[in-house]
């Protein structure tokens, strides 16, 4: 940013890239639906992914997302969050004099969005997921160099294992809303499964794994050094921690 300013274009990961470094550049990326991140992490994300299109497909889903994330519709989610926060504070932080936060608000705000975007409340299952989920991430910021053995080639098979375990999840909750177990839009995947368009056409299923995979990918790294940096913040400042 001091040689070339907050807006400019360079090659990152063999790819052209233009760098946005403010709230106004990335408000502009994010709303445009034309704007798509490097085909290194989009083949992750998944070819039906929004971070892969472009133009009305974008449209599409950022706009049924939308309907999803929009605050009046996460308010529904906040009694399950307060519980996650709850346990975590008793399993994790309550009693201890010092803690490595980082490590933690990983496994806690993945656990959060598991509930969510998924529904998946086991703690093996998400412990599964996670592993595979931390190995597509590392690999994602890798050379794009897809042969066996490279940090990329394992982030595009712990990325299809992902997808692998979130096909057994579709096929349950179908079953479930079918045999009206499960409430419509109880999270953003049943909200997925019910979803059709105004020709009456529903999201494929590849649609559906490759855009709660971006959730995931997109809800935890951001929010992981937001809820870190908050905690910091408070235990800096302890009179604003009421």
């Amino acid at each position: 940013m001091l040689a070339y300013g907050e807006t400019f274009k360079t090659n990152l990961l063999t790819c052209p890239t233009v760098v946005l470094a403010s709230p106004s550049g990335n408000k502009a990326a994010f709303s445009n639906s034309n704007t798509s991140l490097p085909y290194s992490v989009a083949a992750i994300m998944g070819a039906k992914s929004l971070v892969a299109i472009a133009g009305p497909s974008a449209t599409r889903i950022r706009d049924t997302l939308m309907m999803f994330l929009r605050p009046e519709s996460l308010q529904r989610y906040m009694s399950r969050v307060d519980l996650i926060l709850l346990r975590f504070i008793r399993a994790h932080l309550e009693g201890k004099s010092e803690v490595l936060l980082f490590p933690l608000m990983k496994k806690v705000i993945f656990s959060i969005a598991c509930e969510v975007f998924i529904g998946l409340q086991d703690g093996k299952d998400q412990e599964l997921l996670l592993l595979d989920f931390m190995i597509m991430v590392k690999g994602m910021v890798e050379l794009p160099i897809n042969i066996p053995g490279t940090g990329y080639n394992k982030a595009l098979a712990a990325a299809d294992a992902i997808r692998k375990r979130l096909q057994v999840w579709i096929d349950k909750r179908r079953r479930g809303m079918a045999a009206g177990l499960v409430i419509d839009h109880q999270d953003v995947l049943s909200g997925f499964l019910v979803y059709k368009d105004e020709h009456g056409q529903p999201f494929s299923d590849k649609e559906v794994k490759d855009n709660i995979l971006t959730l995931l990918f997109a809800g935890h790294y951001t929010s992981t050094f937001v809820a870190t940096m908050a905690c910091k913040y408070l235990a800096s400042n302890p009179r604003y921690n009421g």
